[in-house]
């Protein structure tokens, strides 16, 4: 869970309905802010963490945003892995030192995991269309990654990643729904050129996994795995055969 913040008035507050995440996000970086953004809805809670109007560090309370959910989406790590090196936490230690001390992760290799984990967090708020968000000015934080790019270029990515949500859930409304192949994956690729991804993806659909199992097994973000499912439901290669709500 992220820890609570001060119990002095935020600085900025109030709903994302009224006020929109880039407005929000713009907001800061034109005035150079320092401190923490915090966005809540329902239950779930994530942060994004400012040092002088740039993004440098994001939090979630959701189990899927966590580092280890996020290196098993993309094959970085395997399940008993995780279980193994979680097993053997204590004190001070964190995941990724446990996981290199483990020998199953290189060290070389973390800083571009968590700096994946970060952005991966912020791109998720921009699917927030309600909730509530407040900032409060305070130190930078102990804890900071360097992402590539401006916030303007964050926040160009997030509204074209939310513009294809948009198209994907015209064809899929729910990860519940079970997807079935029409054609052979060989058929397929002597017709269509596929990405290998995209083969690996068309591999999963099997007429019993979920689109949500799909994405879990495809080794990647969960943006891409839609975006390859919606292509192959768009070219007739597959089918959703139990359509969930």
């Amino acid at each position: 869970m992220l820890a609570s913040g001060p119990m002095s008035d935020p600085d900025l507050s109030g709903g994302l309905a009224s006020f929109p995440l880039p407005d929000i996000l713009l907001l800061l970086n034109n005035n150079r802010k320092t401190g923490e953004l915090r966005l809540t809805l329902g239950a779930a809670s994530k942060s994004v963490e400012w040092e002088n109007g740039r993004i440098v560090f994001a939090r979630s309370s959701l189990p899927e945003d966590r580092l280890g959910e996020y290196l098993i989406g993309r094959g970085k790590i395997t399940p008993a892995q995780l279980e193994e090196a979680s097993r053997g936490l204590g004190g001070q230690e964190r995941l990724g030192a446990a996981l290199i001390r483990l020998g199953a992760f290189a060290p070389a290799d973390l800083w571009d995991a968590v700096r994946g984990q970060v952005v991966e967090i912020v791109y998720s708020l921009f699917r927030w269309t309600e909730g509530r968000f407040e900032f409060r000015d305070g130190t930078p934080p102990k804890e900071k990654i360097a992402l590539e790019g401006s916030v303007m270029s964050v926040i160009m990515e997030g509204t074209r990643r939310l513009d294809e949500w948009s198209r994907f859930k015209q064809k899929i409304p729910n990860e519940g729904s079970i997807l079935a192949p029409v054609r052979s994956l060989e058929e397929v690729a002597r017709s269509v050129r596929l990405s290998d991804f995209e083969k690996t993806v068309m591999g999963l659909v099997d007429g019993r996994r979920t689109v949500r199992e799909i994405v879990a097994l495809a080794g990647r973000d969960e943006f891409d795995t839609w975006q390859a499912l919606h292509a192959l439901l768009s070219a007739g290669a597959i089918r959703i055969q139990v359509l969930a709500f």
